[in-house]
């Protein structure tokens, strides 16, 4: 018969195994969703110049746009980095079918085609960056907010080197004026 000052001994069973294990690995979901890609990606960033084609943006649109505004990507709020460089075409670059129902390049009045070249920190992968997390290949569409603007947009280049000005549609915008 047990007395009052006798304590039961417990035994460790497998239950109490799974719970242990199952508190551990809530601790490593929340240490990497929280600190764990951020610490890598401080480790072995590299500078990247990205560009963006909008061939089809309102006029008033791309006027928001400017060198040194943030650039964001619109799925998951993931922040790029800033923009480079921005070029305007008078002409947007769209198309539509003729009397032939043929498709034919046209211009569409208050349209105008906008190239932004952003300056970003990524990791190099084996096709494309990573950028906090996300990966980023050329011919990816997103919709990517720039300045006061979003904008629908596809990657035309990612480079280590600032692409040749030359080549790029448009004429340069600048900075914002203060």
């Amino acid at each position: 018969m047990e007395t009052v000052n006798e304590k039961k001994t417990r035994k460790f069973n497998i239950i109490d195994l799974l719970i242990i294990l199952v508190v551990i690995a809530a601790i490593v979901v929340v240490v990497y969703k929280f600190a764990g890609k951020k610490i890598v990606e401080s480790v072995s960033t590299k500078e990247y110049y990205m560009t963006f084609v909008i061939n089809e943006v309102a006029d008033t649109t791309a006027e928001h746009v400017f060198e040194g505004d943030a650039l964001t990507d619109n799925a998951g709020n993931n922040s790029l980095g800033t923009v480079y460089k921005v070029f305007k075409d008078e002409n947007s670059h769209s198309m539509a079918t003729n009397s032939d129902g043929i498709y034919v390049p046209s211009d569409k009045p208050g349209f105008c085609c906008l190239t932004v070249v952003g300056k970003v920190n990524a990791v190099e992968e084996t096709n494309g960056i990573t950028v906090n997390g996300a990966k980023y290949l050329v011919g990816h569409t997103m919709t990517l907010e720039a300045g006061d603007a979003k904008i629908y947009c596809l990657i035309t280049n990612i480079s280590e080197t600032a692409p040749d000005e030359s080549k790029l549609a448009g004429v340069s915008i600048g900075a914002k004026a203060e």
